[in-house]
């Protein structure tokens, strides 16, 4: 009872995790090692300030999460669809 309590509550935090991971790869894939970190690492980008620099850092993973947004709500939308 307590594993499908854990499992239910937690598949589709799990499904989303993965949707990420394979669009993320699905991207790089697609654009190549330096069109990923152009688009993503700061190191890449001009900054005049380095306190600007620093909070383009900090911000990667949202920078991620919100291009990634409608493609893994598109794949999600297919898969429980399907």
């Amino acid at each position: 009872m307590l594993k499908e309590d854990i499992l239910d509550k937690n598949i589709p935090i799990y499904l989303k995790a993965l949707v990420e991971t394979l669009i993320a790869i699905q991207e790089k894939e697609k654009r190549g090692t330096l069109g990923w970190k152009i688009k993503f690492d700061p190191r890449y980008s001009f900054y005049i300030y380095k306190r600007n620099y620093m909070i383009a850092r900090g911000c990667v993973i949202e920078k991620m999460d919100e291009y990634f947004k409608r493609g893994v709500e598109e794949k999600i939308f297919y898969l429980n669809n399907k």
